[in-house]
């Protein structure tokens, strides 16, 4: 090939290799386009998944926070209607006045009862029929107190029921006070006796 050949071919490789070069170079620009296009959207992806996760986390919270405020009302009106209802099977009005049972001065419950056996087991057969007898004058009383029209009555059952306790104690002492060994029959019997008839009066 001779030298002018040569010389117009020059012009020509030259042009095919700027192409070369800017065909690499446009790949390359836009390999990096896409590959920074593509780390966009997973970094926005990547955004989005703990926000969703969140609003989730968050929804899921506030139904267990509903559901818990439900749950507190619900016990609070239950509670607050059985404060205002009330049964006589309670032991406390609406009031706030509380029916005081009666209490034993002595063990319950009493021992082994027989009336021909030792002294402790004749004294055991009267302290037997006084606890059923004063069971009785509890049931009485406690509906006469719950069913009382006004907290003035209700307070007089109260002192009404103390007032005759502490009779009932200072008669039996005095019953039997001889210092022998059946004084325990003696005042035994007569508590029985007290009750019984405090039976009959609240009953009438």
């Amino acid at each position: 090939m001779g030298t002018a050949a040569r010389s117009r071919n020059v012009p020509i490789l030259a042009a095919l290799a700027i192409a070369g070069v800017l065909g690499v170079a446009a790949c390359g620009t836009d390999s990096a386009q896409d590959s920074a296009q593509g780390s966009t959207q997973d970094s926005a992806q990547a955004e989005q998944t703990p926000t969703a996760v969140a609003t989730t986390g968050a929804a899921a919270d506030a139904d267990s926070d509903t559901a818990t405020e439900a749950d507190a009302g619900t016990a609070e009106n239950a509670s607050t209607s059985a404060g205002k209802t009330g049964t006589a099977g309670g032991s406390e009005s609406g009031d706030g006045l509380e029916y005081l049972k009666i209490e034993e001065p002595f063990t319950t419950p009493v021992g082994e009862c027989d009336e021909n056996g030792n002294t402790q087991q004749m004294t055991n057969c009267f302290l037997a029929q006084v606890v059923e007898t004063d069971y009785q004058i509890d049931t009485y009383q406690k509906q006469r107190f719950f069913y009382a029209i006004s907290t003035k009555d209700r307070e007089n059952y109260l002192k009404d029921d103390a007032a005759w306790l502490k009779e009932r104690g200072e008669k039996v002492a005095a019953a039997g006070n001889s210092g022998g060994s059946l004084d325990s029959v003696t005042q035994a019997r007569a508590m029985l006796k007290l009750s019984k008839a405090r039976l009959a009066e609240v009953k009438g």
